[in-house]
């Protein structure tokens, strides 16, 4: 990269581009939320099997 410093730009706006189109706010509570209702639901399913 130190002889393409023209293409480690590139990269780098790609990379950049890249997390803001996936790690928006929204989009990270959306996936947190189902994270929780995941823990819930099996957290739930391990209690019934105690009863």
């Amino acid at each position: 990269f130190r002889d393409h410093p023209e293409m480690t730009t590139l990269l780098g706006r790609k990379a950049r581009q890249r997390v803001l189109d996936r790690y928006t706010l929204t989009r990270n509570i959306t996936q947190l939320e189902e994270l929780y209702r995941q823990v819930m639901q099996q957290q739930r399913t391990y209690l019934k099997s105690w009863v």
